[in-house]
């Protein structure tokens, strides 16, 4: 994608200094790298390594007692180190630099119009009048892919759904034509579908307009089809870079091995566990000695923890200058590490329990329907969250339900778990109506882990009394028993007991994620109903809670439903899959059978939009006519009909059953016979969809 040999962007030894309560934070230490125009570079790492921070450091961003300082840091050839706060947000910030933040509905003002917070960026610079403005806002609307454009400028951010807030955030950062954009991790809390469509449309943006990105992500399938080089953060560091083939098909430094060895592949046929690395990201509060990486490292040797380790630089195959932060000399076969590191943590995942035939959970024809008002005087509209769903949950397996948020799927979670009492249908536990079974009994064979574990622990528990709490409330047991009960249980799921008088906000997101899963193994439960486990989590943590739930699943004998829009999780984690959309299931069937030869339209769209990990490749075009409908006003005959390319006169007319094949669609036989040469017209066809 470069288009220039001029940097746009340089950075030597840039170093940033926060004071806190136990004394200097060092966020970002001795960090150098150059930008050309055009060009995209992925910045890699967990949390806290310093991604958000360097960046915020070139926009002015930081907090007011941060203290930044580099030997340069220049842009566009201007020394931003010697303009002012006023001067860097007059010129440089917001106009020629611009930032897609993380999640939009905190960074929209909830109380003014889109038109009005796009036009607003424009008016601020001095760079048109309001009519102007809101010409240039209309254009970049439309440019991003935001139906009813027009309409759109009246409305307020809680009024759009998540992609399409997000394409207001890139419209945004491109009021002024900026020359560098940086996305914070603007995909995240994305589903596949809409997630694939916004980083394709960065990358055509970046192109057509000449501008340079810098994507912060821990996707790695993400920057592996978007990125020209990465860059790999540790410890504020910068660990290892080059272009983004060499990075990720030959790694050098261990850590970006190890990072590598956490990421579910996509049709991997091994039946080996995930990597882990163990270990977290030391504190950078005070001096930091030695290599940082050394108290985590498999390579680690004496003088790692005594000296820092050289910033080591050699050719990359692909062309330009590599560097690795690490003693091992380049060419220390890193790659074939990462395969001896898969090989020893080898184990038959499928084999680790069987499922049984018996059904421990079945939902029969059920349905929840809401009644919504748009004011407070008007007439109620029926919301339709799940319609008519028939399902089935096996003794011993992961059964994992997919879908585009708003589907549903965290509402058939809750009538599951009986928080929530269906319109009609019912739902049996072993047999048993759920709702006549006495809540005790429910809480002791179900239960829930939720997708954030911050927010559902009470910060004035400790990690003790919030997984102790079920035994605590239904007087099971002697105190002592309980407290002896908790420590087994943390110890279970790899906390250390010296936690048990610590706070939420005093542990890793990756130990709470443990706790939460503790806390719902307490009651010595049958099942457990997981959404969005893994989300909220970088890929290193994320490993290891996928495979402490198949350590545990083989230990205790459990039963999963995952909730997830990670494909990559589902085809490492289920052995059966439901698709779900709009409030129906649409298909089901074995992990093997749907995610290699899947039968409805959405299914192959959905798989088709996995940003599997392919250096160099494109990001796939599988687009999926217009957005996600509203459920209040349900499309007549397929509910999937307005964004499917294959649709036919009849899918407009008559709604299809869910077949004996397990497949909701009209067309789903003519689909299982395509040859594989037919199938990308599924996902191909560029269809208008009216709004």
């Amino acid at each position: 994608m470069t288009s220039s040999r001029d940097p746009l962007l340089i950075i030597e030894n840039l170093t940033v200094d926060i004071p806190v309560a136990s004394g200097i934070l060092h966020a970002v230490r001795d960090v150098s790298f150059t930008l050309e125009r055009g060009e995209v570079l992925g910045i890699v790492g967990e949390s806290g390594s310093g991604k958000s921070i360097s960046s915020l450091a070139l926009m002015g961003l930081l907090p007011a007692s941060a203290k930044r300082a580099a030997s340069k840091l220049e842009f566009a050839g201007r020394d931003l180190l010697a303009m002012s706060d006023d001067v860097l947000a007059r010129e440089i910030t917001g106009e020629r630099m611009s930032m897609i933040f993380q999640e939009p509905m905190t960074s929209l003002n909830p109380v003014y119009t889109i038109g009005r917070q796009l036009t607003e960026v424009m008016l601020l610079h001095g760079k048109g009048n309001e009519r102007e403005a809101r010409e240039r806002a209309l254009y970049l609307l439309e440019k991003v892919g935001l139906p009813n454009a027009k309409t759109r400028l009246e409305q307020y951010p809680h009024q759009l759904s998540g992609g399409q807030r997000q394409r207001v955030m890139i419209a945004l950062a491109l009021m002024n034509e900026p020359e560098l954009i940086i996305a914070d991790e603007p995909t995240t809390a994305l589903d596949v579908t809409v997630q694939a469509q916004i980083l394709r449309l960065l990358t055509d943006l970046c192109d057509e307009f000449n501008m340079a990105m810098i994507l912060i992500s821990h996707d790695l399938g993400a920057i592996s089809r978007t990125a020209d080089r990465v860059g790999v953060m540790y410890a504020g560091q910068l660990v290892e870079t080059g272009h983004v083939k060499d990075v990720l098909e030959a790694p050098q430094h261990p850590y970006t091995i190890g990072l590598l060895s956490c990421t579910p592949k996509m049709k991997d046929n091994s039946e080996s566990l995930l990597g882990t690395i163990p270990g977290m990201v030391p504190s950078l509060v005070g001096e930091v000695k030695g290599c940082a990486f050394a108290n985590r490292c498999a390579e680690r040797q004496n003088e790692c923890l005594h000296r820092s380790p050289p910033l080591r630089e050699f050719a990359g195959a692909m062309g330009g200058i590599r560097r690795s932060r690490c003693i091992l000399k380049p060419g220390w076969d890193g790659e074939a590490k990462a395969e001896g590191l898969d090989v020893a943590e080898r184990v038959n995942v499928k084999d680790i329990t069987k499922t049984g035939e018996a059904n421990v959970l079945s939902a029969k024809n059920v349905a929840c329907h809401f009644n919504v008002k748009k004011s407070l005087f008007g007439p109620a509209q029926v919301l339709r969250a799940v319609d008519g769903i028939n399902l089935d949950l096996r003794a011993g397996e992961i059964l994992a339900l997919v879908g585009e948020s708003g589907c549903g799927k965290s509402t058939l979670a809750k009538l599951l778990l009986g928080v929530e009492q269906p319109t009609a249908g019912h739902i049996q536990l072993d047999g048993q109506d759920l709702m006549a079974t006495a809540s005790f009994e429910r809480a002791r064979r179900l239960q829930p882990v939720f997708q954030d574990p911050y927010s559902s622990l009470n910060p004035r528990k400790t990690i003790g009394q919030s997984i102790g709490r079920p035994l605590d409330l239904h007087k099971i047991g002697e105190a002592t028993d309980r407290r002896r009960e908790v420590e087994r249980l943390m110890e279970l799921v790899g906390l250390p007991r010296r936690l048990y008088h610590s706070y939420p906000n005093q542990i890793s997101g990756g130990q709470r994620q443990r706790v939460a899963i503790a806390r719902a193994l307490i009651m010595k439960p049958d099942i457990l109903i997981c959404d969005e486990p893994t989300s909220a989590l970088d890929v290193s943590v994320q490993s290891q809670i996928l495979n402490l739930l198949l350590d545990l699943r083989a230990e205790l004998g459990l039963t999963y439903l995952i909730i997830t829009h990670d494909l990559s999780v589902v085809d490492y984690m289920a052995t059966r899959i439901a698709v779900m959309y709009l409030g129906q299931i649409v298909e089901v069937g074995l992990k093997e059978k749907l995610i290699h030869d899947p039968s409805h339209p959405y299914t192959r769209i959905l798989l088709d939009s996995v940003l599997k990990m392919e250096p160099g490749e494109k990001i796939p075009k599988t687009e999926i006519g217009g957005a996600f409908p509203n459920a209040l006003a349900m499309p007549s005959g397929c509910r999937f009909h307005p964004r499917c390319p294959l649709a036919i006169d009849k899918c407009r007319r008559v709604a299809p059953e869910l077949g004996t094949d397990n497949v909701r669609c009209h067309l789903s036989s003519e689909i299982s016979s395509r040859t594989t040469e037919m199938v990308p017209s599924v996902s191909g066809v560029e269809k208008e969809v009216p709004a």
